[in-house]
């Protein structure tokens, strides 16, 4: 009987006698090929069915493989492939398909340079044993295919086996979504499948992918996903590659069960804006008109597609920048401007993609947030414009962040880009329950900085006109504490102050000048004068459509107020002289309560002008007209400012005994704020009456209370005078740090005072040391 031959060796079989016998470990020979371990073991074991043929290439030179013995063990490889998917052909005819599916790389990329460095960092893993993936995400229009393109064009060297991409049409104007079974039938007949070979079923077809990319650098794009459910599919199983994926969502769940790493792409900042359309322009016309270009930039908030649409409609016209700028500046008109006559290029339309893929709840969300005036907003606040509980909303703005549609950049507070906010605005138009939105946002902001209002002052004069009772939805939040009030309110801010000319602009005049006092305690405290006098405008305004004098009477001292901070003397004596008028007419007490403060208003004016005997009488006239009102607190600021005037006076004994009635009324209050002004007036007099060690510890009190306030401008005004005070007593070393300390606030605050205190602080009778620049 004839002996059988020997069946021919396998390519796992062949690697491993080749490798024994060139007496080399598995660690050995993946460290000669620039392998590594695993791969060898798992080639040797047969757990790769198809050998890359760079590895193949690599472990031959790494063996030390004659020509011919080469040649024999490439051809395994290539058999082992060809029995596994066509056994009828012969093995030498198997292809080596070496795909190359990237789209050309999009023209005029400008900046993105520290995106681009993240991207690289992921080329850095594919040495590793990790599977490699890649997310892009940011909103419409932001850029994420393009810096995908370029990117993955100059990193396409280092994928030798090929680069696949595939459109998933995540969010496409045909409102047809890509199917992962069909991305893969096209990614194997790209890998050397014949069609009439794919898998039938989605697993198989995703088997046979992972198989084929096992160990191969191949590069894969999957751009424009819809969400993680259309990619899970078409990533790679194996090492070697790199997968990159762009979608609007933010895809999340593919960082926490595959190790994807996430990219955000927000839109461009300035100066990269303005690269941007200098590489469209041309830097001669970009320079020609700066002022423009700033308010084309501005009005494309910085996202790169509007920002092509604007530079594309300038190439077509030979009309000045400023043109465009100014069409551009019409934010009902700004969607139409950039509008490019195609979908693809359309920002509205653009916009809209993202939009109907949300769910019902999400989009009626997004159309009232189009009604919100602010910068951004809290969970609290979009609550109260929706009208839906707390938990549901923020299940919403979650979906809308995650769909681009919104951002997050501060935890709890979700803003819209300035482009989405118009077609969020020109969606709202249409909503049947717009202006009941908006009564039940403006009452949450009402009633919540009334609460926060009484605790940062609680003497603050009471609003006359009652707030009344806010709808259920409107969902104020209970402030309870002065930390909690200040914290609320400097977060609330910018969305407050455009709150008050939007409740103007609704029609609601009793909440725009009653959400305009509640802001007055904080930007007094804050010296945001400017602000303060907006605000209180529009608040006049409301109080003088409403006709109601005590109201029109407040308006006008808060808005002197302002103007005498401002040094604008003859604006602030106009609206004192208005006021006074105002509270005549509005019944005997409103009348008893504003003339009393109004002239303790126009003493100070007087004080501020040095006309410090005037400023006395009119603070005395206040005094007794609080008394007569029995008015506690007035009598206690006007005990105040009596004894400040009689400093000025020179009446210092008789200043500190005002002062300390005024004190004993602010402890008996619990009024810290008014005991911290209290205690700098006493420590002056008590200086003036040369009781130094009296009025330095008064002014250490005053100091520390305006402190823990958060109230700079006081606790610097404070420092100065207790450097003086130290200063008199000879500790010039403490006053030398104390004057520091005040100015370092003071400057920060823009104060009058500075350049005397800075004065003083420079004549003190030390050795030479460097003064603090002015």
């Amino acid at each position: 009987m004839v002996s059988s031959p020997d069946p021919a060796p396998t390519f796992p079989e062949q690697l491993r006698r080749h490798r024994v016998a060139a007496r080399l470990t598995q660690e050995q020979l993946a460290a000669k090929a620039g392998l590594n371990v695993r791969s060898v073991s798992q080639l040797e074991r047969g757990k790769v069915r198809y050998p890359r043929p760079e590895s193949v290439r690599l472990l031959g030179q790494a063996l030390n493989l004659a020509e011919d013995e080469l040649a024999a063990f490439t051809e395994l490889a290539r058999a082992q492939w060809w029995a596994d998917h066509e056994p009828s052909a012969p093995a030498s005819l198997m292809p080596a398909p070496r795909p190359t599916q990237l789209p050309g790389a999009i023209p005029g990329f400008t900046g993105r340079k520290a995106e681009l460095r993240q991207l690289d960092q992921l080329l850095e893993l594919t040495h590793s044993d990790a599977v490699v993936i890649g997310v892009v995400s940011g909103p419409g229009g932001v850029g994420k295919t393009t810096l995908a393109l370029n990117w993955t064009h100059t990193a396409a060297s280092r994928f030798p086996d090929g680069q696949l991409y595939a459109d998933l049409r995540g969010f496409d104007r045909s409102g047809t979504v890509a199917a992962p079974s069909e991305i893969l039938r096209g990614f194997l007949q790209a890998l050397g499948i014949a069609a009439g070979s794919v898998p039938a079923s989605l697993e198989q077809r995703a088997a046979l992918y992972r198989s084929l990319l096992s160990n191969r650098r191949i590069l894969v794009v999957l751009d424009n996903a819809r969400d993680s459910d259309q990619v899970r599919a078409l990533l790679p199983g194996g090492s070697g590659g790199l997968t990159l994926v762009t979608s609007r969502n933010q895809l999340t769940s593919l960082a926490a069960t595959s190790g994807a790493r996430l990219l955000r792409l927000e839109p461009l900042p300035t100066a990269q804006a303005q690269e941007l359309l200098t590489a469209r322009l041309g830097l001669q016309r970009i320079t020609a008109e700066p002022d423009a270009v700033e308010r084309i930039v501005d009005a494309c908030g910085g996202l790169p597609l509007a920002l092509a649409v604007a530079a594309a409609r300038a190439q077509q016209s030979s009309f000045p920048l400023a043109v465009l700028a100014a069409d551009l500046g019409q934010s009902a008109r700004r969607l139409t401007v950039l509008e490019a006559g195609d979908e693809v290029s359309d920002v509205r339309a653009v916009f809209s993609w993202s939009f109907e893929a949300i769910s019902i709840s999400a989009a009626r969300l997004f159309r009232l947030l189009g009604l919100h005036p602010g910068p951004d907003i809290s969970l609290p606040a979009a609550a109260a414009l929706s009208g839906r509980p707390t938990a549901e909303v923020g299940r919403l703005l979650t979906e809308l962040a995650r769909a681009s549609l919104l951002g997050e950049r501060l935890p709890g507070r979700y803003h819209l880009h300035d482009l989405l906010r118009v077609y969020a605005g020109e969606l709202s138009e249409a909503l049947e329950e717009r202006r009941t939105a908006i009564t039940r946002l403006l009452q949450h902001y009402t009633h919540t900085a009334f609460s926060a209002a009484r605790m940062i002052d609680p003497t603050h004069d009471p609003i006359e006109i009652p707030l009344g009772t806010a709808l259920a939805e409107a969902g104020p939040i209970d402030i309870t504490d002065e930390q909690q009030a200040l914290e609320w309110i400097g977060g609330e801010l910018p969305s407050l102050l455009a709150a008050v000319h939007l409740s103007a602009q609704a029609g609601l005049d009793d909440l725009a000048w009653q959400l305009a006092w509640t802001l007055e305690s904080y930007l007094r405290r804050q010296a945001r004068w400017n602000d303060l006098r907006a605000v209180t405008d529009v608040g006049l305004g409301a109080a003088e459509r409403l006709g109601n004098p005590a109201a029109q009477g407040y308006s006008q001292l808060v808005m002197a107020t302002a103007a005498a901070e401002l040094s604008q003397f003859a604006q602030a004596h106009a609206h004192l002289r208005e006021a006074l008028e105002r509270y005549a007419r509005a019944g005997e007490r409103p009348a008893q309560l504003g003339q009393a403060r109004t002239h303790r208003m126009i003493g100070w004016v007087h004080e501020l002008r040095d006309e410090h005997e005037e400023a006395l009488a009119h603070v005395r006239l206040s005094l007794a007209g609080y008394r007569a009102a029995g008015h506690r607190d007035g009598e206690m600021f006007a005990l105040n400012a009596v004894g400040w005037g009689l400093t000025l006076t020179g009446q210092h004994a008789e200043a500190v005994l005002s002062c300390r009635q005024a004190l004993a009324l602010a402890e008996e209050a619990a009024d810290r704020s008014a005991q911290a002004m209290i205690l700098d007036s006493i420590a002056l007099a008590e200086h003036h009456l040369g009781n130094y060690p009296t009025a330095i510890d008064c002014y250490r009190r005053a100091a520390d209370l305006f402190r823990e306030l958060a109230s700079p401008r006081g606790e610097g005004s404070t420092l100065a005078r207790l450097a003086d005070s130290q200063a008199a007593v000879g500790d010039l070393a403490a006053a030398d740090v104390t004057y520091q300390q005040a100015l370092h606030l003071l400057r920060a605050q823009n104060h009058p005072d500075t350049a005397a205190v800075l004065k003083r602080f420079a004549d003190l009778p030390l050795a030479p040391r460097e003064v603090p620049p002015g």
